[in-house]
């Protein structure tokens, strides 16, 4: 079997970008870390970005885009995969609610499908098809990310934290911890 050269790079000849996952209660200061990197582009999904704009903390901010949409985020990356030179930071604010959205509106579309079926709306539960897609799209959008970060761009996900609880017995259930509250293996 013959090697084909033509496909191999030199070692350290590719820019390689941070990914980096912040999770944590609100308050407590993630949007803040991320807008400690350099050259920033960053989706608000939470309207959290108000609070810096035209402050210190917002020196690194080149633009915002103000969306919960996960179209528009896919838009935005696209685009951006265009234009890796004009920035070197994209910060996803926040993950949860991006996911949020798109249980929403796959929500929706259980609910139509109800009413045309002649069924209870307050019956409609997300389908295995809906969580497929869900599914579907998280990948996609991991696959933009890793992407982009293999251009050299900084991928900052920030996400606010769930509680992860475990069964004490006797129908109690006690919290060991926490985890980001985000699509898995986003």
């Amino acid at each position: 079997m013959a090697l084909d050269l033509d496909m191999l790079r030199k070692p350290n000849s590719r820019k390689k970008g941070l990914k980096i996952l912040v999770y944590g209660p609100t308050g407590v200061g993630k949007t803040v870390f991320g807008l400690s990197f350099p050259e920033i582009i960053a989706m608000d999904s939470e309207d959290g970005y108000a609070w810096y704009e035209g402050t210190e903390r917002a020196k690194n901010l080149l633009g915002i885009v103000d969306s919960q949409s996960f179209d528009d985020l896919a838009n935005l990356i696209d685009e951006l995969d265009e234009n890796v030179d004009d920035f070197k930071t994209l910060i996803i604010d926040s993950e949860t609610k991006i996911y949020e959205n798109i249980q929403e509106a796959l929500q929706e579309v259980e609910e139509s499908r109800a009413i045309r079926k002649g069924k209870d709306v307050l019956d409609a539960n997300l389908s295995v098809r809906s969580w497929g897609k869900i599914k579907q799209l998280a990948s996609r959008l991991q696959n933009l990310k890793l992407k982009l970060a293999s251009q050299g761009i900084n991928i900052v996900s920030i996400a606010q934290a769930s509680d992860v609880m475990k069964d004490a017995g006797g129908g109690v259930r006690v919290k060991t911890g926490e985890k980001p509250d985000m699509a898995k293996k986003a």
